[in-house]
């Protein structure tokens, strides 16, 4: 899941309801980010509430950040 606007966020908490609801399921919420900037590195706390892990994607980290999100979609 990525996190570029309000759809993307609204998704998340909506997962995050079912999986509330439905815990006999083993998955996670994992947030996915082309590369890491200065919002993660000041809020990692705040989107570890939210999300279960943050990862940076290793093939767009160091990419243009025009292109990052192409590559890791």
């Amino acid at each position: 899941m990525g996190r570029t606007g309000e759809f993307d966020l609204m998704a998340a908490l909506t997962v995050r309801r079912v999986m509330k609801s439905y815990r006999r399921f083993n998955c996670s919420l994992i947030l996915v980010l082309p590369y890491e900037n200065k919002s993660v590195e000041q809020n990692r706390n705040s989107f570890l509430n939210l999300y279960d892990e943050v990862e940076i994607c290793s093939a767009s980290a160091d990419a243009y950040y025009k292109s990052a999100f192409q590559l890791r979609n």
